[in-house]
C-alpha cells in the first residue's frame, strides 16, 4: 500500500484541542507535536492522568508518571518498560522504550546484580573504586557499567565521570590500576576510599592470578566483606 492509499491515522480531537489552547507561542512547536493520534488500545495522558502534558500550573508526581509508563507498555506489545534502579530516596529509576511496529520487543531482563552491591548499600557511606580500575582511554567507557551500578548502593564513586574526562581522570586510573600494590593504596587513601570491589571475571586468566595473589599478600588491608568466585567486596583498614 503506497502512501497516497495509506489511511491517516485519525487524531484525538479532544487532546488536540487543549494542546493548541495552552500553547503559548505557535512558534516554538511543530507539526510533529501539535497533534495526538487517536488511540484505542493506549490510554492518552488525558484519560490516564486527567490532564495532558504541559497543562499550565500542573506537575505530576513520580509515581504518577511511572503509573502511567506501565500503562502504556501493558496496552501496546511495542513498548517496554524496566526498572533500572533507585534513587538516593529510594525512589524507581525506570526506562520506558517504545519502537516502530516492524521491530519486535523481545528483551531479555536484566540480570540482577551481584550480592556484594547489596552488602554494600548497607555500609556507612564513603568513596568506593570498583576494579579493573580501566586505565587506557579507550576502554575509559567501561566505567559506565559501575556507575551504572552504583544505583544500588549510592555511595561516591571514584570511577565516574561526565561527558568530560579531566586530566586527573587518566592519573588516577593509572595509580589505582594495580590496586592492591603500595602507590595505590597511597592513592586510595588520598582520595578517602573506603571500599574497593573486584570483578574477577572480568581479569584474563594472568592477570586474574596476578590480582589474587596481591588480595592475599595484601590482606591485614583489607577486611572482606563479600566473596563469591566472580565478586569480591572488601574494607580498605589503615
Amino acid at each position: 500500500m503506497n502512501a497516497q492509499t495509506t489511511p491517516r491515522q485519525p487524531n484525538d480531537e479532544e487532546y488536540t484541542r487543549l494542546i493548541r489552547q495552552h500553547l503559548q507561542d505557535p512558534r516554538i512547536t511543530t507539526e510533529l507535536v501539535d497533534h495526538l493520534p487517536a488511540s484505542t488500545r493506549v490510554p492518552s495522558p488525558l484519560k490516564f492522568l486527567g490532564r495532558i502534558v504541559g497543562t499550565p500550573g500542573e506537575l505530576t508526581y513520580a509515581k504518577d508518571i511511572q503509573r502511567y509508563y506501565e500503562a502504556i507498555a501493558a496496552a501496546s506489545p511495542r513498548a517496554h518498560f524496566w526498572k533500572i534502579g533507585t534513587t538516593e530516596e529510594g525512589r524507581d529509576i525506570v526506562a520506558l522504550a517504545i519502537a516502530d511496529h516492524l521491530m519486535p520487543l523481545n528483551f531479555p531482563q536484566p540480570p540482577a546484580p551481584s550480592p556484594a552491591y547489596q552488602v554494600l548499600a548497607r555500609m556507612p557511606a564513603a568513596p568506593v573504586i570498583e576494579l579493573p580500575f580501566f586505565d587506557r582511554s579507550r576502554f575509559y567507557s567501561r566505567h559506565t557499567i559501575y556507575m551504572l551500578m552504583s544505583t544500588w548502593h549510592w555511595m561516591p564513586l571514584v570511577n565516574g565521570y561526565s561527558d568530560h574526562f579531566p586530566p586527573e581522570f587518566g592519573e588516577t586510573a593509572v595509580a589505582l590500576a594495580p590496586f592492591p600494590y603500595p602507590n595505590a593504596f597511597e592513592v586510595a587513601e588520598r582520595l578517602g576510599v573506603r571500599y574497593a570491589m573486584f570483578h574477577l571475571d572480568v581479569y584474563d586468566t594472568k592477570t586474574r592470578a596476578e590480582v589474587e595473589e596481591r588480595l592475599r599478600q595484601f590482606a591485614g588491608r583489607l577486611r572482606q566483606l563479600y566473596a563469591d568466585d566472580q565478586t569480591r567486596l572488601y574494607e580498605i583498614v589503615p
